[in-house]
């Protein structure tokens, strides 16, 4: 598999996510997210609770690439 690809790069991307998000119990995946969008309203004041809640859902899918670092060194 192209380790470019956006399916590669969506499920490693949901993987990590998963993973770290397992650690955390209900009440700190609540507080964290308080925060989070409390930090997004404060820096955006004039967006919509659809616009804060929009950017928050985009903060969690980070799009990865793959670097072969010998590659790029030797171009």
């Amino acid at each position: 598999m192209d380790p470019n690809s956006p399916a590669f790069t969506e499920r490693l991307n949901l993987f990590h996510y998963r993973r770290h998000l397992r650690k955390l119990g209900p009440t700190d995946i609540q507080t964290a997210r308080n925060w989070c969008l409390s930090v997004i309203r404060r820096e955006h004041p004039k967006w919509t609770d659809e616009e804060v809640e929009r950017f928050y859902d985009s903060l969690i899918h980070v799009e990865l690439v793959a670097v072969d670092e010998w590659t790029r060194r030797m171009t």
